[in-house]
């Protein structure tokens, strides 16, 4: 054993001596790969890679409630770490998704008061039963209703069945007011309701993939054959269209706003006075 130990202590040394040697002398193109797999690593979004990382970074932020805009985005990025999954749905998809039922109970919080006290958590809880992912797609402004802000959503979930087995893409659009309460900006109202991406199949109500049509039955109420002379189509940045209308054909300068979700059906968003 002692006639080893000289040897052991050799190698190590060497071993050392041939680590410090790769430091100092390895060529620029080497260090330019080391650093390269270092900045990758440091970017790399682990959101996907486990079920608690967004729940942990999430169980860590206070709820938000400085602006109405901050409002819907928080109460989306906690829906969208959240899953509602029977025993059967999760085994239909291979197990647990997200952090399970636990962030609902942040996104419950943005709700109001008020409308928390006639909605109960359980009640909010059960609205979301088979849905294993949310993703906010588009946020817009939409106006005001009674001195509340309100907002045009478009989302896209991913659900789960569990009477046949299997998981499906489901794409949502709705509007939500958000109001200023004791606790700060808070959600009063909303509603998402599910698109219907096969309309364009049946050929029904085919008006509805033209923004002007849309405009004029949707925003100003007439009908399809109303005269409404030559409005004007203006793309906006944010996706939307403003179609503006002359008042030497309806009684009034107005612009009616307009964004197309996934389904391909232009939605009204608000009405606004066009500008002179």
């Amino acid at each position: 054993m002692k006639g080893r130990l000289p040897i052991i202590a050799a190698i190590t040394v060497t071993f050392i001596v041939c680590i410090i040697m790769i430091t100092v002398f390895a060529d620029d193109s080497f260090k330019h790969d080391i650093k390269k797999q270092t900045q990758k690593l440091e970017s790399t979004n682990y959101t996907n890679f486990g079920r608690n990382i967004n729940y942990t970074r999430l169980r860590n932020n206070p709820v938000v409630r400085d602006t109405p805009e901050e409002v819907l985005t928080a109460y989306f990025a906690a829906l969208e770490t959240a899953s509602n999954l029977t025993d059967k749905q999760m085994g239909a998809v291979g197990g647990t998704v997200g952090g399970g039922l636990e962030p609902y109970k942040q996104a419950y919080q943005y709700w109001s008061r008020e409308w928390r006290d006639q909605n109960s958590f359980q009640e909010f809880l059960n609205l979301w039963q088979g849905t294993a992912h949310v993703q906010l797609l588009k946020l817009l402004p939409a106006g005001e209703e009674k001195d509340q802000k309100r907002f045009f959503v478009e989302t896209r979930h991913l659900e789960v069945t569990a009477d046949k087995p299997r998981s499906g893409i489901f794409y949502y659009t709705g509007f939500f007011t958000v109001g200023k309460t004791e606790e700060g900006w808070g959600i009063t109202g909303g509603s998402l309701e599910p698109q219907n991406l096969v309309w364009q199949l049946g050929g029904h109500q085919p008006w509805r993939s033209d923004p002007v049509l849309a405009a004029v039955v949707d925003g100003l109420g007439l009908g399809l054959q109303a005269v409404v002379g030559s409005p004007v189509v203006r793309d906006n940045p944010d996706g939307t269209v403003s179609v503006i209308f002359s008042d030497d054909n309806i009684g009034e300068k107005c612009a009616i706003i307009l964004y197309r979700p996934y389904d391909g059906m232009w939605r009204v968003l608000e009405k606004v006075a066009a500008e002179q």
